[in-house]
């Protein structure tokens, strides 16, 4: 390789070439660009899983909407249009292509806004400790178990 740079001919040819090809890049990032496509793949396998995680987006958010979790009809650009628009960004990267951990946080997004979290040990406690009858019902749900 060191003697064919040294010739001029063959030095002239890379460099239009690699001009040319920077020239593209500019002209076409997103032909070079592997953005969400995972390795192993090709872009036209990653962008067909992309497609059919966007619509299993589109059904799971149209179920938050049926259940009342999610408004059916938000105003443009205001906060509600926006959190509705993440919600369905994250459904899509828990349900695309990807590695497991990008996934997973995506999913553990999509369930902190959509379900209410379970009460803790200590405020299951208070609960008890506030409910005068609490005792009772304990021991009458303990006992039947």
């Amino acid at each position: 390789m060191k003697q064919r740079w040294t010739d001029p001919a063959f030095r002239a040819k890379q460099i239009e070439g690699r001009q040319r090809t920077a020239l593209d890049r500019v002209r076409h990032p997103e032909k070079y660009s592997r953005v969400g496509i995972p390795n192993g793949m090709r872009k036209a396998e990653a962008q067909a899983l992309w497609d059919k995680a966007s619509a299993l987006a589109d059904a799971a958010m149209k179920r938050l909407e049926d259940q009342g979790a999610v408004e059916c009809v938000v105003v443009p650009d205001t906060d509600d249009d926006i959190a509705k628009k993440a919600l369905h960004e994250a459904f899509k990267l828990a349900l695309g292509p990807g590695n497991a951990k990008d996934r997973l946080a995506a999913a553990r997004l999509v369930l902190t806004y959509t379900k209410p979290r379970p009460p803790s040990a200590a405020e299951t406690q208070s609960l008890l400790a506030a409910n005068k009858d609490a005792e009772r019902l304990l021991a009458a749900l303990l006992g039947s178990q």
